[in-house]
């Protein structure tokens, strides 16, 4: 398979974007510095999947209603038509501290992809430092990848079995929290995301964020940016009964794009 070729189809329907703010749900986020095909239970590269943790947290929409209202509307300004978004509040590394829990925010558009982070300025005072990676509109490709293998233990009828996976294969770049995630992921959409990830162009920065409980997440999204590419994936995933996170479904809708110029860091 060719994956940029692959990607093709039109954008997705976003989710409401709820108003800022002027000036207990289970949540984990992360952040560093459409034809359908359906996926067999052959692969080319392993799913690793090692277990998706969950915490109580405010929701998206919540975060997002926290957001400085100037803020938010610099990221949709830059961002044009709306893909996917998030917002999280968790204070850790230059936030300000445990005690700092202003939100963080991702929006994901079709001109660009954009992150808002709380930082402290040099009188720590509490800022916020929109960046951006503009993005060639018509580069976007998108298709969806919907992943429904059987119950392990259960047979294809007829099927032969699957040749035993090569490693894993690491993309450059990327840490190891948002790698994990990453590898929980059915095998078609870990190639998508990380095929135009070389060491000559590693992930500049990664981040995702799902929301739900441990058999189903009602949003997940990831996305791994490059100075030349970046990638996204967005959906859904539910583990029926008899099932595990080795064989859970997963409704996804994948997308790559070309980066033209980055607005801050």
């Amino acid at each position: 398979m060719n994956p940029s070729s692959d990607l093709t189809g039109p954008l997705p329907v976003a989710s409401p974007l709820p108003v800022a703010a002027d000036g207990g749900r289970a949540v984990e986020s992360h952040s560093n510095r459409l034809p359908t095909r359906r996926t067999g239970p052959a692969s080319s590269i392993r799913q690793v999947v090692t277990g998706l943790r969950f915490g109580p947290g405010p929701s998206r929409q919540e975060c997002w209603r926290r957001l400085p209202r100037r803020v938010a509307d610099r990221m949709i300004e830059l961002a044009g038509d709306r893909i996917e978004w998030w917002a999280f509040c968790r204070g850790t590394g230059d936030t300000g501290g445990p005690d700092d829990n202003r939100p963080a925010a991702v929006l994901l558009g079709a001109a660009g992809v954009c992150f808002a982070d709380p930082r402290l300025d040099a009188a720590y005072k509490p800022v916020y430092s929109v960046s951006c990676y503009q993005l060639d509109s018509g580069s976007l490709r998108q298709v969806a990848v919907v992943h429904r293998p059987e119950a392990a233990g259960v047979a294809f009828p007829g099927a032969r079995q699957p040749a035993p996976p090569p490693p894993q294969v690491d993309v450059p770049g990327l840490d190891a929290w948002t790698a994990d995630r990453l590898g929980n992921l059915p095998p078609e959409a870990q190639l998508l995301l990380r095929a135009p990830f070389t060491r000559d162009h590693p992930v500049l920065r990664g981040t995702f964020h799902y929301e739900g409980s441990d058999h189903q997440l009602d949003f997940f999204a990831i996305v791994l940016a490059g100075a030349r590419h970046v990638t996204m994936a967005t959906g859904t995933r539910v583990i029926p009964v008899g099932h595990n996170e080795h064989t859970a479904h997963w409704s996804l809708t994948c997308g790559r794009a070309s980066v033209t110029r980055r607005i801050g860091r």
